[in-house]
């Protein structure tokens, strides 16, 4: 069984009401899919607090991917939560190596940076936790 989400943000409407932008996708997915199971938000802009929300909402989530998403900061109430409620977690600074993908990071005309799990510039980086 499918689901569809409109992600689009409308320009009409006032962004003094929206919070974070940042939190768009995350929010969205917590008000449209509750009985979600498997998220990957590789790279995705949120925070804590669309995390928490996605959290809140999703309840039956089993598997959660964070590899790449630098705006979420796990504190311990955070990560406690994470590890009661979701079986698979993957975590914003966990590496890329094995996941098959390719992607474009855009920004001002000719800077753009072609990535593929291929390569390896964050697989050999110790961070600590």
């Amino acid at each position: 069984m499918g689901s569809d989400i409109n992600l689009v943000n409308d320009s009409d409407e006032d962004e003094s009401d929206e919070g974070d932008i940042r939190n768009n996708d995350a929010l969205a997915i917590a008000k449209n899919l509750p009985t979600l199971q498997h998220l990957q938000l590789i790279g995705n802009s949120l925070t804590n607090e669309g995390l928490q929300a996605i959290l809140d909402s999703c309840p039956n989530l089993v598997s959660l991917d964070l590899r790449r998403c630098f705006n979420v900061s796990l504190n311990e109430v955070l990560s406690s939560r994470i590890s009661q409620q979701i079986k698979d977690v993957k975590y914003p600074h966990d590496s890329l190596a094995g996941f098959k993908f390719s992607f474009e990071s855009w920004g001002t005309a000719g800077d753009g940076y072609n990535m593929s799990s291929d390569d390896n510039m964050y697989d050999d980086y110790c961070y600590g936790f």
